[in-house]
């Protein structure tokens, strides 16, 4: 038998006790997981998107995931959040801080729940600190019987010829589905009329996912969501290649950059229809030189790095779709289009792009270290800059 919601009742001199403050934040804790558990099932929620940075490392960008708690003492079931909030950049590969894999390695990512006690030693320490953990395992061939229900799978990662690419269908991406009833339903009689999707119109990038929803009108002026299971509802892309889509649960999945692509609701006779795009997935950018470390008002700098010609960027002109820019707190200085220009790979392989640095602003003072900042196809970074004049 389920344990009954219990709380705290406050009043006017009263003595609490360690276990009444417990007892006050598990009250919590369980009613927003359990409505949690209720409404989503365990996966992706939004970002945690893993990119390629190069043939050894990914990015697994910030964002939010849940599990799944099922059969607790309580006789509850509940979902915890998992909270990315940085991005995290992992060497799959060997060298420094490398994870050791290689070629013909199949890897899987995956995020789960941890928190752990802090400021001061265990058990007097007065705070616990949620803390992500991504594991990384690799595909031995003899399959996994690791719970999906607690490890939020990300992403597959396959090494190969000094590369990697990464795979993001529904085979190797969790992704939170809603949980929905089907509603009361219609009147006796009503007949289903039209069936209308949501998001109407959305844009994806390679690799992300969506989940839709069909709401059906009905005859006697009643409307509901509709389900696969009390309503024979289906789900199609009108170009598997480009977004595939579940089915049974509409979970949309950006496979590949093509365009727009129609999703179809059906039921039966009826369909509704709604306009997806999928975009270039843009790998971040990653200064790693400048190059020099100090410059004179009014010259060049080339600065070296990955991803400063991204594939988005037209080329032989990487200042197109680019922002290059200097600041000192809230005052900013542009560089103007047209002054970034492509060079060629430094020995080490990494592109080169030099950039016309304007001249320094006379409010900012000789030899102080400043920000410069890149943008090129939405992937940014920034480095120290000092004017040397």
């Amino acid at each position: 038998m389920a344990e009954p919601l219990k709380r705290l009742n406050y009043y006017t001199g009263q003595f609490l006790e360690e276990p009444d403050f417990k007892a006050e934040q598990a009250f919590h804790r369980r009613v927003l997981q359990m409505l949690t558990y209720a409404t989503f099932a365990p996966g992706v929620l939004n970002g945690l998107s893993v990119n390629k940075i190069d043939g050894s490392r990914v990015v697994v960008l910030k964002g939010v995931a849940i599990d799944a708690l099922e059969n607790l003492a309580e006789g509850d079931q509940q979902s915890r959040p998992i909270v990315l909030t940085g991005d995290i950049t992992l060497n799959l590969r060997g060298g420094p801080g490398g994870l050791g894999f290689s070629d013909g390695d199949d890897v899987f990512l995956y995020v789960r729940y941890q928190e752990e006690p802090t400021d001061g030693a265990v058990p007097k320490n007065t705070r616990f600190q949620l803390r992500e953990e991504v594991l990384i395992l690799r595909d031995t061939g003899a399959g996994f019987t690791l719970n999906t229900n607690l490890n939020i799978r990300l992403a597959l990662v396959r090494l190969a010829a000094g590369d990697l690419t990464v795979v993001t269908d529904t085979a190797s991406r969790q992704t939170a589905a809603l949980r929905l009833s089907a509603g009361p339903g219609p009147g006796p009689g009503a007949t289903l009329t039209t069936i209308t999707v949501t998001p109407p119109n959305a844009t994806l990038t390679v690799g992300s996912s969506q989940t839709y929803m069909a709401t059906g009108a009905f005859s006697d002026g009643s409307s509901r969501l509709l389900t696969s299971a009390g309503d024979g509802l289906s789900w199609s892309s009108s170009n598997a290649a480009v977004v595939s889509i579940i089915a049974a649960t509409g979970q949309a999945q950006a496979v590949s950059a093509g365009g727009r692509v129609t999703i179809t609701a059906t039921v039966g006779a009826l369909s509704g229809t709604a306009t997806l795009q999928v975009q270039p997935a843009v790998s971040p950018v990653d200064i790693q030189f400048l190059i020099p470390s100090q410059q004179a008002s009014g010259g060049t700098v080339d600065i070296s790095g990955t991803n400063l010609r991204n594939p988005a960027i037209a080329s032989p002109n990487p200042a197109t779709g680019t922002s290059v820019r200097l600041f000192k707190g809230a005052v900013s200085v542009q560089v103007p289009p047209g002054q970034t220009t492509a060079r060629p790979n430094d020995l080490a392989g990494r592109q080169v792009v030099r950039v016309n640095i304007p001249n320094r602003p006379g409010a900012w003072a000789v030899n102080e270290i400043v920000t410069l900042e890149l943008l090129f196809g939405g992937g940014s970074d920034t480095i120290a800059f000092q004017y040397d004049d």
